[in-house]
């Protein structure tokens, strides 16, 4: 890589070409989108700082920002931690093992609803009772078949035609 100065830690976009072996376009887009500005003017040559190119173009990181994302995320974990040790979230197998157990229990009370009923209002018929049976079951069915995604809200699922 011929050149008349024999500092190298600036360069010019054909140079970093020549050094990387990667196009010309590959080089200044990798410029551009780092946001690395012209350094210095050597007539009409633009020159760059080199290490910020070289990242650029091979994609490293910043190490300090590398760190202090990883600082932050370690930050983020300690603190969901002690949430929940506070008690300020629970396990997801004791929230599914709770929604379970009030699931049974909802429908416990309506199976016995047809039996209150006939027992509260002596004047309604068998058939009466049997058409609130079959609207339990129907209920019943569509809460099984109902599906909670990751934000919490609940979903039919569509019916088959």
């Amino acid at each position: 890589m011929p050149t008349h100065r024999s500092d190298v830690s600036l360069l010019s976009a054909a140079q970093f070409q020549q050094l990387t072996g990667r196009d010309l376009q590959t080089i200044r887009k990798a410029i551009a989108k780092a946001g690395i500005q012209v350094a210095q003017m050597d007539g009409r040559s633009k020159l760059y700082p080199a290490n910020k190119v070289l990242d650029a173009v091979y994609e490293r990181k910043d190490p300090y920002a590398e760190k202090n994302r990883l600082d932050r995320v370690r930050a983020d974990r300690s603190e969901f931690d002690l949430s929940v040790v506070r008690g300020e979230f629970a396990p997801l197998v004791i929230i599914s093992q709770v929604i379970a157990g009030f699931g049974e229990y909802a429908n416990s009370v309506l199976d016995s609803l047809p039996l209150r009923l006939k027992k509260r209002c002596p004047k309604l018929t068998a058939r009466d009772i049997e058409t609130v049976r079959r609207e339990i079951v129907k209920v019943q069915n569509e809460i099984s078949e109902a599906s909670i995604d990751s934000s919490g809200i609940v979903k039919r699922r569509s019916k088959k035609s």
